[in-house]
C-alpha cells in the first residue's frame, strides 16, 4: 500500500512540475512578446441628424418638405392611372446637391414597390432642342413596359443654342405627349424634375419674407430665427410670379440687376412653364439662420455633409478623426456650393487597406482651414472617438 501512495505521490510531483514547467514558458513567451494592439475605436454617429436614403439634414423642417415630396413621388408611382405627368421644379445655387437628393429620393423603395428609374439630361451641354428626342424615347420605352421613369433636367434656365428650350416642354409637362416625326405620341406616366439656378433664384439681396414684414436673419447668436416652413412659401410664391406683368423679381430688382430682370420677364412661355409645375422644392439658403440652426448645428451639419462625402468616394473608409472632418468642412461655413468640399474629399490621400482617415491623409491645403489649437481641442474633446463614415 506504501509503495503505491508513493508511486502515486511522485506520478503527482511530476505532474506538478511538468505543469510548472510549462506555464514557466509561458510566462516567459509573453513576457518577451509585443504587447497586443489596442483595439481600434468604434466609430460614432454624430447624434441629430436626418436622412433620406443618404441625403443628410439638420433642418428639421425642410426634412419634412422634403418626406412630403417622398411620400407625393411614392404615390404617384403606386397610382393605378394618370393623365398627366408630375412636374417639380427645384430652385437652388449650383451645387447645392439638386441631382444628389433627387437621385435619394428615386432610390427609395416605397412599401412594396420598386426605385424609380432614372435620366439626367444636362441642358447646358444640349446644342438643340433635337436633343430631347432620346428623353422622349426612353419615357416611352418604360411606358411600354409599365414602368413610371424619372427625367431630371438640370439646368433648365441655360439656353440651348440661342433660345430657352422651356416652350418645348409645355406639351410634355401637361398633356403627357410629344410631336414626334410628325405624329403625336403619349409618353404615359413619369416624372419631371427641373433644376435651376438663373431664372428661378431670386437676385442677390431680395428677401422672399419682405412682403410679410419679417426679415431674413443672417447666421448670428444674437438674432432671432426664421420659420423654414414660412420662408419656403414664400419663396415659392416669389418663383410662380415670375413673368407675371409686373413682377415681383422685376419691381424689387436691384438697379445692377435690371437686364437680369428683363431678360427673365422675356423668356418666351415662362409662365405656361411656371403654371404646370406641380411642386417646388426650395432648399435652405445657407446664410440665414432657420429655427434650430444655430452656427453650431450647422457646423455639425457640415461635417455630416463631409462624412458623406468620405463613404461616397472612399468605401473602405469606416471611420474619419474629427479633425480631419472639421477640418474638409470649413469650406461649406456660409457657402450654398459643396463643391469647394468636395474636391478636398476626393484629393485626400488614404492607403487603399486604411479604414480610417487620418487629419494627415487630407490635403494640404484643408489641413491649414483649422489652427493648432482647434485640433488640439477637437482631439481633446472626443478624446480618441472617431466619426462613422455615413
Amino acid at each position: 500500500m506504501s509503495a503505491n501512495i508513493a508511486i502515486v505521490s511522485a506520478a503527482a510531483n511530476l505532474l506538478a512540475a511538468l505543469l510548472k514547467k510549462q506555464a514557466d514558458s509561458d510566462s516567459a513567451k509573453e513576457a518577451g512578446a509585443a504587447p497586443a494592439a489596442a483595439p481600434e475605436p468604434v466609430p460614432v454617429s454624430l447624434p441629430g441628424r436626418h436622412l433620406l436614403g443618404q441625403f443628410s439634414t439638420r433642418n428639421e423642417s425642410f426634412f419634412k418638405h422634403i418626406l412630403e415630396i417622398d411620400a407625393l413621388v411614392h404615390h404617384y408611382v403606386a397610382r393605378p392611372s394618370v393623365r398627366k405627368p408630375l412636374c417639380f421644379l427645384i430652385s437652388a445655387p449650383p451645387g447645392s446637391g439638386k441631382s444628389f437628393l433627387v437621385k435619394q429620393l428615386l432610390a427609395r423603395k416605397a412599401s412594396g414597390g420598386t426605385s424609380v428609374p432614372f435620366l439626367e439630361l444636362n441642358v447646358a451641354n444640349a446644342s438643340s432642342p433635337a436633343e430631347l428626342d432620346p428623353v422622349w424615347s426612353f419615357v416611352r420605352t418604360m411606358e411600354a413596359n409599365r414602368i413610371t421613369p424619372c427625367v431630371f433636367f438640370d439646368e433648365i434656365d441655360v439656353k440651348v443654342g440661342d433660345r430657352y428650350i422651356l416652350k418645348d416642354l409645355i406639351m410634355p409637362m401637361y398633356d403627357g405627349a410629344v410631336f414626334y416625326q410628325g405624329a403625336k405620341l403619349s409618353l404615359g406616366p413619369v416624372i419631371f424634375v427641373f433644376a435651376g439656378s438663373k431664372l428661378f433664384e431670386p437676385p442677390e439681396g431680395d428677401n422672399p419674407l419682405a412682403e410679410t414684414g419679417t426679415s431674413e436673419k443672417k447666421m448670428s447668436p444674437t438674432q432671432f430665427s426664421v420659420s423654414f416652413d414660412r420662408w419656403r412659401v414664400a419663396k415659392e410664391k416669389r418663383i410662380r410670379a415670375i413673368g407675371t406683368q409686373p413682377s415681383q423679381q422685376a419691381r424689387k430688382s436691384r438697379a445692377g440687376d435690371a437686364s437680369g430682370a428683363s431678360e427673365i420677364e422675356n423668356v418666351p412661355k415662362i409662365r405656361d412653364f411656371l403654371d404646370r409645375i406641380d411642386r417646388c422644392i426650395v432648399f435652405p439658403d445657407p446664410d440665414v439662420m432657420f429655427d434650430g440652426m444655430t452656427a453650431d448645428v450647422k457646423e455639425l451639419e457640415n461635417v455630416d455633409l463631409v462624412l458623406g462625402m468620405i463613404h461616397m468616394h472612399f468605401p473602405h473608409i469606416i471611420a474619419v478623426e474629427p479633425a480631419a472632418a472639421w477640418a474638409l468642412a470649413k469650406p461649406l461655413i456660409g457657402a450654398s456650393s459643396k463643391r469647394a468640399a468636395e474636391r478636398l474629399v476626393f484629393t485626400s490621400s488614404p492607403s487603399a487597406t486604411a479604414t480610417v482617415l487620418k487629419f494627415s491623409d487630407i490635403p494640404p491645403d484643408a489641413r491649414t482651414l483649422i489652427s493648432s489649437e482647434e485640433r488640439s481641442r477637437y482631439d481633446k474633446t472626443f478624446s480618441g472617438k472617431t466619426f462613422k463614415a455615413e
